[in-house]
């Protein structure tokens, strides 16, 4: 039975009721306007006007980044001309052809490694599109799986701690059994979501030109700085000796009484050199985030993406991200920064002074309280992002976001989280493999152990490839989440089989939400300047 039910209101009475709106992922707290139901718990993002957000801490992070370029150009080449004589005093007597054969050799090997791994990268990616599910269920087991495989290495070496391994390998098989069961009724979502993500990446491939492009200008900023600290530490050498107790090293056993100490930093230049190192690093990192999210948005509403290198929607994010929203993303990055640089310093006290209590206590605080605000800052740059939003309003959103939709969309993202690090350890474990076989097609590249240096080298080339992928399938796995939160039936006239996978596991994670909302279905809305009329089909 059907029937139609109007209800005319005024734009201001519209505001005060909310979203007009009944959709399968919306919360079961309702009001009642006649015989229309309005939710009002969950508030839509709205795109914000073209504007500078959080400017001031733009300019300050520009200003820290003119500092530490200066500092390098100031003081980096006399460090580097005092290194330059140390190591010629020591030179060894090797020809110039044999330095050029093995530099060649080793470059050759370095290239068809990477290839190799881009390669390997490439094809788990495909995997995740097509076998999402699987892959969720398969990332419970490969603790296990993992620690079964070492304890019957040791067992074929004779060694005695394979017994430790296979007692480890039964708890964790015991733990992941448990928590497979616990998330089952979540996978179906989390596989949704992954496999939505990675085919709005597919569609804007562009994203993987541009992660490449934040990874070599991280490494850039990486050479800068170390140049800069480099002659810092340079200058600081040429100074006299000092007794070790009036630096504060007062362990007498590291440092006997009345050893002397080379003067380094003191402990404001440490902290800024720390803080300028990390805030870049995390503003690189996160500028991408960004990036992922607008470009994402654009996609989740639209058919099409574009799949080339220079796609629009990943020009015009990447814009928006290195402009109107820069001032944010240095704000929430300086957060993180700070964290850092705090946690560095508690470690570097302990390390100096022994294993202190308080330190240790202290130190473990801080890793805690960055951890929460790295995972806050993840999904706060995702409405900066699709949004526009400045750091402390999108901050709210995300609160909103969490309170609204429950937990679910924590553990669905904690999901995806185990399936991207199972597969970063995977691509890097075959990296290496492929690196092995390289070397043994070539011949030794390398003296001494060949095998295990070449074995390595691919490992550490997978997992810098791999990391640079992955973290734009996790920025757009949290952007697809927001977006289905917030826009799930313009997605589903953009994009209906994703969709349609979508809301299965949404309904699978959350029947009894689902059953509260699915008898709801809008049908028309129509809007004009002076009242709005809604018609709702009750089934």
């Amino acid at each position: 039975m059907e029937s139609e039910k109007a209800v005319k209101a005024t734009p201001a009475e519209l505001e005060s009721l909310g979203a007009v709106k009944a959709t399968p992922v919306a919360t079961s707290d309702e009001t009642t306007v006649g015989q229309m139901e309005v939710e009002t718990a969950f508030v839509k993002g709205e795109v914000q006007p073209p504007a500078y957000r959080d400017f001031p801490f733009a300019i300050l992070f520009f200003i820290q980044i003119i500092g530490v370029a200066a500092t390098a150009i100031a003081l980096g080449p006399a460090a580097v001309q005092g290194q330059g004589e140390d190591d010629e005093a020591s030179s060894n007597t090797n020809t110039g052809n044999e330095d050029k054969v093995e530099l060649g050799e080793f470059l050759v090997f370095l290239t068809m490694a990477f290839v190799g791994s881009i390669v390997v990268t490439m094809g788990f990616f495909r995997l995740i599109v097509n076998y999402a599910h699987s892959m969720v269920k398969i990332a419970f087991f490969m603790a296990p799986v993992t620690f079964g495989f070492v304890t019957l290495v040791f067992l074929a070496s004779g060694d005695d701690i394979s017994a430790f391994f296979g007692f480890a390998a039964v708890g964790v098989s015991v733990i992941s059994l448990c928590l497979y069961f616990y998330y089952k009724q979540f996978m179906p979502f989390a596989a949704a979501n992954l496999k939505t993500a990675m085919t709005a990446i597919r569609s804007n491939s562009g994203l993987y030109i541009l992660a490449v492009f934040f990874v070599l200008l991280m490494y850039a900023w990486t050479a800068v700085w170390s140049f800069a600290v480099a002659g810092i530490l340079y200058k600081d050498s040429q100074k006299e000796k000092v007794k070790c107790s009036d630096l504060g090293l007062d362990d007498d056993q590291l440092y006997p009484e009345g050893s002397m100490c080379e003067q380094g930093p003191n402990g404001f230049q440490v902290f800024l050199l720390l803080l300028c190192f990390y805030w870049t690093q995390q503003v690189i990192q996160n500028t991408l985030h960004v990036t992922t999210a607008g470009t994402i948005g654009s996609w989740w509403f639209t058919p099409m993406g574009d799949a080339s290198i220079c796609g629009r929607e990943i020009v015009d994010s990447f814009h928006r991200a290195t402009t109107y929203s820069f001032g944010s993303i240095c704000f929430g990055s300086l957060l993180v920064a700070l964290m850092q640089v705090l946690e560095q310093m508690a470690r570097n006290q302990r390390n100096r002074r022994g294993n202190h209590l308080l330190l240790c206590i202290l130190q473990c605080l801080l890793h805690l309280l960055r951890g929460v605000i790295e995972y806050f800052n993840s999904w706060a740059f995702v409405y900066v992002g699709l949004y526009g939003y400045d750091y402390i309003t999108a901050g709210k959103n995300v609160l909103n976001l969490f309170r609204q939709r429950g937990w679910g969309t924590f553990i669905s993202d904690r999901l995806v989280f185990r399936v991207l690090l199972m597969c970063n350890l995977g691509i890097a474990a075959l990296s290496g493999c492929v690196a092995l076989l390289v070397d043994m097609t070539m011949g030794s590249t390398f003296q001494g152990d060949s095998k295990v240096i070449a074995f390595f080298v691919g490992f550490v080339l997978g997992l810098l490839v791999s990391n640079t992928g992955l973290f734009v399938v996790e920025s757009a796995v949290r952007s697809c989440i927001v977006c289905f939160a917030e826009s799930p039936a313009e997605f589903d006239e953009a994009h209906p089989d994703l969709s349609e996978e979508m809301k299965s596991g949404w309904a699978e994670a959350y029947p009894t939400v689902w059953a509260s909302q699915v008898s709801i279905a809008p049908t028309t809305t129509r809007t004009d300047p002076a009242t709005v009329t809604t018609a709702t089909n009750i089934v």
